[in-house]
């Protein structure tokens, strides 16, 4: 009797074993699996950027951008996370390159004419002389060596795209350079935009926007000049007869940041990140280009008579006589067309 009863505790330990190991088995075997299936680490620690831009959250960029920076995020393993920024809320983006040049982890919006002077004739009209152009220009070897010059000065360029296109709105009717002969003409207060029509045999004058309205009506001004939504926004149709599709300025803009903060992202993540928003960059190219097409209708429905197809090689023409104006190489002006025809 003991010793059958030796042999069946023995059978029984053997069983209780045995099932103990097929219960394990699963579980070792979902422990393995869920081990394999978790992301790798690529950081130490997780880095929070903040993105700051002027625009308000109704534009292209505030739209984009933000579902653009949450892709990246997730696209790292949440290892690169992102705080939005929109409307100025941590300053111009003078205050921004500043505060980025003293080590805050910020990437922010410049435009090509506030940190090298190899970029800032892209800042001119017609040099650039349509958003696909401008998307193009950040393929070519002139923007990769201008890309370099940039990190030298410890800011990395992340993508570049474009802000939406410049139009002109008038009392007098213009179809080509010609037509700016004497006009009298509100631009934008910098040298290139100023000089654009000086070149034309124009008057350029500078004015704060809320007054343009009123210098359209007496007659102070003839034209002025501004993205669509803007100028419909004010509603300047009222005091306009006339609407160019002149496309003058494509608007180009960079995001950057510090190296000191782009060093510490693997390689990997930084190929996601320059990916993403290159893509984000088409897509806010394609907003603003249906956004002009359906501003023109409003215009047209507000009685203005609009030239869509205007001469754009007679000022485009005038380009070169405007860096001899400025005093600027004309063979930069060549090299940038050149380069930009090469990745066509």
């Amino acid at each position: 009797m003991k010793k059958a009863l030796s042999i069946v505790l023995a059978l029984c330990m053997t069983l209780g074993l045995a099932a103990c190991a097929q219960n394990a088995a699963p579980a070792a075997t979902q422990a393995a699996a869920t081990e394999a299936a978790a992301p790798a680490k690529l950081m130490k620690e997780p880095l929070t950027l903040k993105v700051s831009y002027v625009e308000d959250p109704a534009t292209g960029i505030g739209t984009v951008m933000p579902k653009a920076f949450e892709k990246i995020t997730e696209m790292t393993n949440g290892e690169l996370k992102f705080e939005i920024f929109p409307s100025g809320l941590l300053g111009t983006q003078a205050d921004v390159v500043e505060q980025i040049k003293a080590g805050a982890p910020i990437i922010g919006t410049v435009g090509m004419n506030s940190l090298i002077d190899s970029l800032s004739p892209l800042a001119t009209p017609y040099v650039l002389q349509n958003i696909d152009e401008t998307l193009a220009f950040s393929k070519t070897d002139y923007y990769a060596k201008s890309v370099e010059e940039l990190k030298a000065q410890g800011f990395v360029p992340v993508c570049m795209g474009s802000l939406g296109i410049r139009h002109t709105i008038s009392t007098k009717e213009i179809k080509s350079a010609a037509d700016f002969d004497g006009l009298i003409i509100r631009m934008a207060a910098t040298e290139p935009s100023q000089g654009f029509a000086a070149v034309m045999n124009g008057t350029p004058v500078t004015a704060a926007w809320g007054d343009v309205y009123s210098m359209l009506s007496t007659g102070a001004i003839e034209a002025t000049e501004a993205p669509l939504d803007l100028l419909y926004s004010t509603a300047l149709y009222e005091v306009c007869d006339y609407l160019c599709m002149t496309a003058h300025l494509t608007t180009p803009f960079q995001f950057v940041m510090s190296t000191q903060y782009w060093d510490q992202i693997p390689a990997e993540y930084q190929k996601v990140m320059m990916d993403v928003l290159d893509d984000a960059c088409v897509e806010m190219a394609d907003i603003y280009k249906k956004a002009d097409s359906e501003f023109v209708q409003k215009f047209k429905d507000a009685g203005v008579t609009v030239c869509e197809n205007p001469d754009i090689d007679s000022f485009a023409n005038v380009v070169p006589d405007l860096f001899k104006y400025l005093k600027w190489d004309e063979n930069v002006y060549n090299e940038i067309r050149a380069s930009i025809d090469s990745v066509k």
